[in-house]
């Protein structure tokens, strides 16, 4: 019997479940390995498409690095859980909207951050259009 833990509640199986170990190494003069545990099978998925996986996260990660630190995504004081919801619902949809805001500008500026959308967002609307041009100039 193996028994998990999820979200304070004991769940007790009757087998383990199969993961596969993706295991990737950097080609540098000092590489760097990471290691992590994936439920899709080898049957599934090729070895290049796990690591693939493995890779992405880093992007997700980031995504929520982004919400928190410029949105607030672990700022809130709540007590019922359809308030948390709602909470994370808003700062996930104004994390989709700076991100399209980053991708609308990124010709003129290719390293836009999540922080200098919010800024020309703030800029944008609380001061005049001059104001904005000189900021970005």
């Amino acid at each position: 019997m193996f028994t998990f833990t999820k979200y304070g509640t004991e769940t007790v199986e009757s087998k383990a479940r199969k993961r596969v170990l993706v295991i990737t190494k950097t080609k540098e003069k000092n590489p760097k390995v990471k290691f992590s545990f994936s439920n899709g099978s080898m049957e599934t998925y090729s070895e290049k498409e796990h690591a693939y996986f493995q890779c992405s996260r880093y992007w997700v990660e980031r995504s929520f690095d982004d919400t928190k630190n410029e949105l607030g995504l672990s700022g809130y004081q709540v007590r019922k859980r359809i308030v948390w919801y709602h909470h994370q619902s808003l700062v996930m949809m104004a994390c989709v909207h700076l991100q399209q805001v980053k991708f609308e500008n990124k010709k003129e500026y290719e390293l836009m951050s999540v922080r200098d959308a919010r800024i020309l967002i703030i800029a944008h609307l609380f001061t005049n259009s001059d104001a904005t041009e000189k900021l970005y100039k």
